[in-house]
């Protein structure tokens, strides 16, 4: 639990790893949270940054906390106080301008957090996790009074993505678990194009009054400032979550088939049934397919469909073995679609690959050491082998029949 006083109504940002918070204080400047997903043991940082009921941004405060799960047996309820004084909100020039005089103000930003512990061992440090250690993981959460999962990659890249950057590609789904601690009646998703970086670009409010606003001025109600609508990236794809009573959490899928490679921002928001609302934000890759290619062309895409790629990976003796993908949610070996395309993760280690296909000569790669769970998206390129009689006649009747035909490039 995250807990802090900032400025009355202030909108609040908090950054944990590469999520980002957004909560709002009362009109007693008090705002909490809960940090729902699984930290990994080690060190975080925190980065807390609000801005006023005018749009005016405070300096960002930085913390670092060492998080070190509990079991059960070990249960105490330490707390962390962490303080942070002389926090300015600053106005710049475009605010200045404004038809609302907002005073420079120095607030003490006091952040106290709560760690509960868990009852299992903690989230594993691996990137690497199997099935096994995925299901654990997610057994644990779902004993919680509070979390978020991102249960995408079964395996590859499981422990990584929960805290920072998720990496999928077309077509893949981003599946998501929530269970918010305080009573939400509804959870929604949007994508958005660009980085979290872009959706947080501040964008000037209006230099002059509306009519509109200049009556309400007359019964002296205050002008209220929207941030620029017509600035707003256009969201890519939306979804609202369900609820699952049998695990008592909520539940979403958010497709990415339509969605090309990129950057994106995902902003889940929980809406609370006492009207409270947090916006968790995320960022999203969308990172090309692999493929399968030949220095023939047969078709437009010029991808190779239904190759075969076998994965070889280096044992503990330094010999190299098939690659037990089932362990990992996998496919060994990996068949292209009828594009030349594949998707594949793979755990960190050293691999190598075979990859056939018919009337292709067979391709065995150089060994290549992975540093970390990682999304292969190489392009292999297969050579034609010598053709016979019977494949030239083919090639010749799909040329004169249907304009196609293999060509050596």
């Amino acid at each position: 639990d995250l807990s802090g006083t900032a400025l009355p109504n202030a909108s609040v940002s908090i950054t944990v790893d590469n999520t980002i918070y957004t909560v709002f204080a009362d009109a007693q400047g008090i705002f909490k949270t809960t940090i729902l997903e699984s930290l990994t043991k080690g060190t975080h940082t925190i980065v807390l940054k609000q801005t006023d009921e005018s749009g005016h941004t405070s300096d960002l405060a930085t913390y670092t906390f060492v998080y070190m799960p509990q079991t059960a047996q070990e249960h105490t309820d330490d707390e962390t106080v962490l303080e942070q004084d002389d926090t300015h909100v600053d106005e710049d020039e475009t605010r200045e301008e404004t038809t609302t005089n907002t005073e420079n103000k120095t607030q003490k930003t006091t952040i106290k957090t709560t760690t509960k512990p868990t009852t299992g061992t903690g989230t594993t440090e691996r990137d690497d996790a199997t099935i096994d250690t995925v299901r654990e993981i997610v057994a644990e959460a779902l004993s919680r009074e509070a979390y978020l999962m991102i249960t995408a990659h079964q395996s590859i890249a499981f422990v990584k993505e929960q805290t920072n950057d998720i990496e999928t590609t077309p077509g893949k789904s981003i599946d998501m678990l929530i269970r918010p601690r305080e009573p939400a009646h509804s959870i929604t998703a949007r994508l958005y194009p660009g980085s979290t970086t872009d959706q947080e670009t501040p964008r000037p409010l209006p230099q002059s009054l509306s009519l509109f606003d200049r009556v309400r001025t007359l019964f002296g109600i205050a002008p209220a400032y929207a941030t620029d609508r017509a600035n707003m990236p256009t969201w890519v794809e939306g979804h609202l979550f369900s609820f699952d009573p049998v695990i008592n959490s909520f539940r979403g899928s958010i497709n990415t088939q339509s969605l090309s490679k990129g950057t994106y921002t995902l902003v889940v928001s929980i809406n609370g049934v006492d009207g409270s609302r947090t916006h968790i934000t995320k960022p999203v890759v969308v990172l090309p397919q692999g493929m399968v290619t030949a220095s023939t062309s047969c078709d437009v895409s010029g991808g190779v469909p239904h190759a075969r790629i076998e994965i070889w990976k280096q044992t503990a003796s330094g010999a190299f073995a098939l690659w037990d993908a089932k362990l990992y949610g996998e496919k060994n070996p990996t068949i292209t679609d009828e594009a030349g395309l594949y998707t594949l993760g793979l755990p960190s280690g050293a691999y190598y690959f075979h990859i056939e296909a018919p009337r292709m000569a067979s391709l065995e790669t150089a060994p290549t050491i992975l540093q970390q769970a990682t999304i292969v998206n190489e392009t292999f390129v297969l050579e034609k082998q010598p053709d016979n009689i019977w494949n030239k006649i083919l090639d010749w009747i799909k040329r004169v029949v249907f304009g196609g035909g293999c060509a050596m490039v």
